[in-house]
């Protein structure tokens, strides 16, 4: 079938080059344009458009418009301060602590504080311990502890420490007048 990009909706393209079949894994899917008004990413919910029947996600294509459906990845990203980060298979029902440990568990300059899961469908930032589930695509990232520059440190205090010498000597000082 001819389209016409200038003219053609979203949901027409579930009925050319693969169709819905092409387009199951939706949830990561993307819609990019270079449209002037709207130029970039724009959000639209694939999931609602063809397996709800949402007509508000149905958009008009223009010349140019891409649409992305990455394959969806049954693994958990876990990257940063733990012993083997990689790619990790999903679980369902796993928890964040069970994905840790089956990477060998925190190295010794992990900040286990400021751990985070970033949701693979929003891309949101979310603490281990607010995590509801962890979904397939998600990445747990573990920073490393901030340096310390101990010789930073002691400058500093000594510094504070000789202005409130000094002002004690001050007070005492005037104090004695």
């Amino acid at each position: 079938q001819a389209i016409d990009p200038e003219f053609q909706r979203l949901r027409s393209m579930a009925n050319v080059q693969g169709g819905i079949e092409a387009m199951r894994d939706l949830e990561y899917a993307y819609f990019k344009t270079k449209s002037r008004e709207k130029r970039g990413v724009m959000a639209v919910d694939f999931e609602r458009l063809f397996v709800e029947g949402d007509l508000t996600q149905d958009i008009l294509l223009k010349h140019g418009d891409s649409i992305v459906i990455p394959k969806k990845m049954e693994m958990v990203n876990v990257t940063g301060e733990v012993r083997y980060p990689g790619l990790i298979p999903f679980v369902p029902g796993e928890g964040v602590n069970a994905y840790i440990d089956r990477t060998g568990g925190y190295s010794w300059n992990a900040d286990q504080g400021k751990a985070r899961v970033i949701k693979g469908k929003t891309g949101v930032w979310v603490k281990l311990d607010k995590v509801e589930k962890v979904e397939a695509g998600d990445t747990i990232f573990v920073p490393e502890k901030a340096e310390r520059d101990w010789w930073e440190i002691v400058r500093d205090t000594s510094a504070v420490l000789g202005q409130l010498a000094t002002f004690i000597i001050l007070a005492q000082s005037i104090a004695g007048l």
